[in-house]
């Protein structure tokens, strides 16, 4: 699994089901209603943030975020 905290939001990508789960911590702290099936444009911003981490990590340059 890999994530990324973006304000309220955190979003996990599944990598063995590649299943994407989104989640409001401010409204739902425990993690209980996945929004992902509803935000396909914000899904996508936060895959495409996962690519471009994995394309620093393999060209040698890591970017930490403290999001």
């Amino acid at each position: 699994m890999v994530g990324f905290r973006e304000g309220d939001l955190k979003w996990i990508f599944d990598q063995t089901d590649q299943r994407d789960m989104l989640f409001d911590l401010r409204k739902d702290s425990l993690e209980k209603k996945n929004l992902a099936p509803g935000q396909p444009d914000l899904v996508a911003r936060m895959r495409s943030r996962r690519q471009q981490e994995i394309d620093r990590c393999t060209t040698g340059t890591l970017v930490v975020s403290k999001e």
